[in-house]
């Protein structure tokens, strides 16, 4: 149509007039057209230059205007017109129908696209919203099932009372006690006994001023009526700024900042606000954010943002700052700040962790490279200097527990830089610390009291792909360069890599992949932990993440550390295969070892490097060396001159597989997943040499069944066992030491606990926009350690730990609104 219309335009401009006679002066009609036309700038004359004004315009010149109007507006996207200008339109076009029709030109075309304007007017500048409504109501109990204490005497542990309690969901599995601590085998959160009353709306007000300009407005509010720990645990996922875990600052350990605090210190706790405001451009296809945001296109090899400590999705939490981002054909690209949410920021001194991260996309014809780059740094808001001595106790664990072995290389000796009441070496609130990690005052010693920070990272990345229809092959290359303290000159760099290919074909009923994976043990160590629901109180504490162990509870990486963990290399291979429409199987295995060892780089007796340089045996790693799982050797492996006596590498296995089939024609379906991993470190020395610390025979595993049933299409009963498991001999910090001796073993299973959970869940979809649900987990947790393995020296106070059993019941129920 739009090409006729032109068409008529040009015959328009080009010819002074037109074979049907002249509108006669009593042609109303016309010549009110006309003069509207004129208001509108529509009559603009002839190529010469002229109007002719001493004649009057025919009908089907008039007709042409119209028609011209129409395509202006069209073109303009109906900037210019109103409400009664389109009403005018309606009715001009109506008058000159027969006019428009002999030109070739359908009235019936006209009043589509009129309505079309008509419709687009009347959006422009209107006020849309959308929003959603999240309620869960939970309830869980768990109580003691085995041995009522640990051992004997005042230094036993109450397991009447542990369980169910913060304390019991925080116990400590490498700690003193040594038994896992009261948390789901499933997913690694912990079971607190509690009633959870939370709910969170999300509304979203868009306002559109032009087709060129888009802006939207999320407003939130959040309510957590039940018990505090439960609620941020297992409650609905609270929007950035009323999320424990990501919405609040620290002054120190666990206390917050004056006024900013945003968890859930109290009872009840309610937070509503602005969670974000976007702005689209969208002729340079360019978008705005201010608030959360989702990173788009930076690889999770750079930055992934925050695991969410609560189960299920999403499994990561939006970022919160500013992200710009738009593409420009070919080309995309993206510019963020963010705060980076961590619950220990600071010993001596106020600390905001924070990140600037860009990334840019080519993508054409199959190809598509991207490049990345993240630069994140413990800040302080003020002018003043970054005093040294930043993560506290909480990161090392607690006495004997190092998380982050991290002690100073020769050359940073406190002896070798000054005396220990310089303030360059005064440890812990210099503020001028020329050392990667500060240690106590006038002491190189190991010691849990030891303090790094404020720390800094810049990380770059490139990827780069090609792919078919069947055919993909990728390959990444990262690198990150870390100072554990940025007011010090040491600074540790690291790299990943991966090379990769994929495979589809069968009409992609089938997909095989291959890749393999490096990550270098001091690529992004930068130290993050997650924030407590109050002041003091920590939910996550020093206990690995289930199934895959690839970091620690109560810490996060930049990084994607499940796809990338730390200090491993090897191969990954994945097999997908749509056997029918409605079933789907899913494998992938890898097997991966140790980049480096865990055998201590920092090796240095006493007065090793002259007189009291340093006092005592230095043994530990340099700042930036990671391993979640293989820990270092033990000290018992070493000889007097600190010489290594063995040094072994750590392998892991993974496994898993997933199943999905709805029987088609039928009410059922199937479900089943199982997850396993197995960790391996050999040791071929005796205990008492630490054989039995050194030693890793560990397999982690989970598994699920569930079989549904469709009662109609808007019910679904889910019937289902989960299982999962922790055995295997595992103690990296020598806590069964004195059993091993004592018996003469390396061999024995300190870990043995199988967690069986049967559940039901229903679903129903109650009318379009309500769903509600239910959902029943009976844990049955059983420890199948004999009570003769204690940990401890032998014969002491609270020294048989096992077994400790327990069980106990979640139900929850809830409710999703959309409106």
């Amino acid at each position: 149509m739009r090409g006729v219309i032109f068409f008529l335009l040009f015959l328009a401009l080009g010819i002074p007039s037109w074979g049907a006679p002249l509108h006669e002066p009593g042609d109303r009609q016309a010549i009110e057209a006309v003069k509207l036309l004129q208001e509108w700038g529509l009559v603009e004359g002839y190529p010469d230059g002229s109007f002719r004004g001493e004649r009057a315009m025919s009908r089907y010149e008039v007709a042409i205007l119209i028609a011209r109007a129409l395509a202006r507006l069209e073109t303009e996207h109906a900037e210019l017109a109103t409400r009664s200008e389109l009403a005018e339109l309606h009715r001009l076009a109506d008058a000159f129908r027969s006019e428009l029709e002999a030109l070739g030109v359908r009235v019936d075309n006209l009043e589509e696209s009129v309505a079309r304007l008509d419709k687009r007017v009347a959006e422009l500048g209107k006020l849309e919203w959308e929003g959603t409504l999240f309620t869960r109501v939970l309830t869980q109990s768990f109580s003691n099932q085995g041995n009522p204490r640990s051992g004997f005497g005042p230094g036993s542990l109450d397991y009447q009372t542990l369980v169910g309690s913060s304390a019991g969901g925080n116990l400590r599995p490498h700690g003193p006690p040594g038994v896992l601590p009261v948390i789901s085998l499933a997913n690694g959160r912990p079971l607190t006994n509690g009633n959870s009353f939370t709910s969170a709306m999300l509304l979203n007000l868009t306002v559109t001023p032009s087709d060129d300009l888009r802006v939207l407005m999320r407003l939130f509010a959040y309510s957590a009526q039940g018990d505090s720990e439960v609620d941020a645990v297992w409650g609905v996922n609270p929007p950035y700024l009323a999320n424990s875990f990501t919405g609040r600052a620290f002054v120190g350990p666990g206390l917050p900042v004056d006024g900013q605090s945003q968890g859930l210190g109290h009872f009840p706790f309610t937070r509503a606000g602005i969670d974000k405001v976007e702005v689209s451009y969208a002729p340079a296809q360019t978008t705005l954010t201010l608030g959360a945001f989702t990173p788009r296109l930076i690889s999770t090899q750079v930055y992934m943002g925050q695991v969410n400590p609560q189960p299920g999705e999403p499994r990561v939490l939006e970022s919160f700052g500013a992200h710009v981002t738009g593409d420009t054909g070919p080309f995309s690209w993206e510019a963020f700040g963010t705060r980076l949410p961590d619950g220990n920021p600071g010993v001596t001194a106020q600390y905001q962790s924070e990140a600037l991260g860009a990334s840019v996309r080519y993508e054409q014809d199959g190809w598509l490279a991207g490049l990345h780059f993240l630069r994140a740094a413990n800040q302080k808001p003020s002018d003043a200097g970054l005093t040294g001595g930043q993560v506290s106790t909480f990161v090392q664990g607690g006495p004997g527990e190092f998380y982050t072995d991290w002690v100073n290389p020769p050359g940073f000796f406190v002896s070798q830089l000054g005396n220990p009441q310089s303030p360059q070496v005064a440890g812990a609130g210099s503020v001028t610390d020329v050392r990667p990690i500060n240690g106590l005052s006038g002491s190189d010693a190991l010691s849990s009291r030891a303090t790094f920070g404020p720390q800094g990272i810049s990380m770059g990345g490139l990827n780069l792909s090609w792919e078919d229809e069947s055919w993909s092959v990728f390959g990444d290359y990262d690198y990150s360069y870390y100072r554990p303290s940025r007011g010090a000159a040491y600074g540790v760099s690291g790299s990943l890599f991966r090379l990769g290919v994929n495979y589809r074909f069968d009409e992609g009923r089938w997909d095989l992949g291959l890749d393999y994976r490096h990550t270098d043990p001091t690529y992004d160590p930068f130290i993050l932990t997650y924030p407590g629901t109050a002041a003091g109180l920590r939910i996550f504490r020093v206990y690995h993440r289930l199934p895959d162990f690839d970091q620690f509870w109560h810490m996060w990486s930049l990084h994607n550390t499940n796809e990338f963990p730390h200090n491993r290399k090897g191969i990954w291979a994945r097999v997908g295969w749509q056997y029918d429409p409605d079933g789907k199987l899913t494998v992938r295995y890898s097997h991966q070892t140790q980049v480096r060892t865990s055998l201590q780089d920092v090796r240095v007796p006493a007065s090793g490097l002259g007189f009291l340089t340093p006092q005592l045996n230095v043994l530990g790693h340099s700042p930036g060396f990671f391993d979640v799982v293989f820990r270092e050797l033990s000290p018992l492996s070493f000889d007097a001159l600190l010489n290594p006596l063995e040094n072994p590498s750590g392998s892991v296995n993974s496994l898993f597989a997933q199943i999905d089939h709805k029987f088609t024609g039928t009410p059922w379906l199937v479900e089943g997943l199982y997850d396993r991993y197995s960790f391996q470190r050999a040791s071929g020395l005796t205990p008492a040499f630490g054989g039995s610390q050194n030693r890793v025979d560990l397999v982690a595993d989970h598994l699920r069944l569930a079989v549904g049933h469709a009662f109609s299409d808007s019910v679904l009963l889910k019937l289902g066992y989960e299982q999962g498991s922790i055995r295997g001999h595992y103690d990296p910090f020598g806590v069964y030491n004195p059993y091993a001796i004592a018996t003469g073993s390396t061999t024995f299973r300190n870990w043995d606990t199988v967690q069986r959970i049967p559940l039901a869940e229903l679903s129903w979809q109650v009318s379009d926009g309500v769903k509600a649900g239910a959902e029943l987990r009976w844990y049955d947790n059983v420890d199948q350690v004999s009570a003769s393995v204690f940990s401890g020296p032998p014969g002491r106070l609270g020294a048989t730990a096992h077994p400790f059993s327990w069980s106990g019941y979640q139900i929850g129920t809830t409710l999703e609104v959309s409106f």
